[in-house]
């Protein structure tokens, strides 16, 4: 429950992992987050659903039901999703192993205006009698359906730098769409697009992944938030849902000017990271989290310039901190490789 005060929230999806197996270990030993650490040892933990979704970590924290990614990072991104089912879409890159599709995504697959440009009018044009509608607003894209399909999807980011198989749609009309995901494979793969970016040495993009599906819902919340600070489509779209004020990202917690209520700031650089399945890229983000976030809370905290951070990973736990917890000095610092989860096997 969020109570009006000079309180900030922080959501950062897979700052604390989960890495693959081994990757902890493997810079642990050399980093240490002291600030950090102090938030994470000091703070007052609680459980809440695991999820490394934004979305789904927006939702439990203003109480909403579970949000429909598609339509709601469309609003964010200027669209206007009306009373359409929207997925969200993505370009992605299906590498052959044995006899399996690793499937790989992130920045190193945005298609330029032109290559997006060419790749939509081309799934248009074979899936127009379908009824099918693939957008880009804003450089993200979004594939609108003429019904509900009768499917659940997984989000990119459990699925990316991993086994497509593993991943597929299930429910009773799965098989017609793995059967449209195979097309759209054959399609982009045998695109123009992918003969320049193959010839600049970029990967191609030879598939499309799609997930959270849903109708733009007729939210009637109330949200205490008076401010969100996010670059991200799911924030910025539940912002204007939920008719909060919405800023850009800032890029350190000492940019972000404390209100009479809670402002909440999205921070998604370890996130992307891991989508690309960058390891030393998460290493990197999370020392600059170190750096512009942690520190700036644990000094931002001493001073009162906010009565208490929330800090929000994802994991299952959260994290509320205020000046009084800071100074609980019999609780030991632990080291940032206790907090960090890894993938199961």
């Amino acid at each position: 429950m969020i109570v009006a005060a000079p309180e900030l929230h922080i959501i950062a999806p897979t700052l604390l992992g989960p890495l693959p197996r081994g990757a902890v270990q493997t810079h642990a030993e050399i980093f240490h987050p002291s600030a950090l650490e102090t938030l994470l040892t000091r703070g007052r933990r609680s459980r809440c659903r695991p999820s490394g979704e934004l979305s789904a970590v927006l939702a439990g924290l203003l109480g909403l039901e579970p949000l429909p990614v598609g339509p709601i990072a469309l609003l964010g991104m200027g669209g206007e999703p009306a009373e359409s089912y929207w997925f969200r879409a993505a370009p992605i890159h299906l590498r052959p192993d044995r006899d399996r599709l690793l499937l790989l995504a992130g920045d190193q697959l945005q298609p330029r205006e032109d290559e997006a440009r060419t790749l939509i009018d081309e799934f248009n044009a074979l899936f127009q009698e379908d009824g099918l509608e693939l957008i880009a607003q804003g450089g993200v894209w979004f594939l609108r359906t003429p019904s509900e399909p009768a499917i659940q999807t997984q989000p990119l980011e459990r699925v990316s730098g991993r086994y497509m198989d593993e991943h597929l749609p299930v429910g009773p009309q799965a098989r017609a769409w793995i059967a449209f995901l195979n097309e759209a494979q054959m399609l982009f793969h045998s695109s123009t697009v992918n003969h320049r970016r193959e010839a600049r040495g970029e990967l191609s993009i030879n598939g499309l992944w799609i997930w959270g599906g849903g109708h733009l819902p007729h939210c009637k919340a109330h949200s205490l938030i008076e401010a969100v600070y996010a670059d991200a489509a799911e924030a910025r779209g539940v912002a204007k849902l939920l008719g909060i004020k919405s800023l850009p990202a800032a890029k350190r917690l000492a940019q972000i000017k404390a209100t009479e209520g809670p402002s909440l700031a999205v921070w998604s650089r370890a996130e992307a990271a891991l989508v690309q399945g960058d390891i030393d890229q998460w290493w990197q983000a999370l020392a600059a989290f170190e750096e512009s976030w942690a520190a700036d809370a644990v000094a931002a905290l001493r001073t009162g310039a906010w009565r208490a951070v929330h800090l929000h990973p994802g994991s299952g736990q959260s994290w509320r901190i205020t000046a009084a917890d800071l100074r609980r000095f019999w609780r030991r610092r632990r080291a940032f490789a206790y907090w960090v989860m890894e993938e199961e096997v």
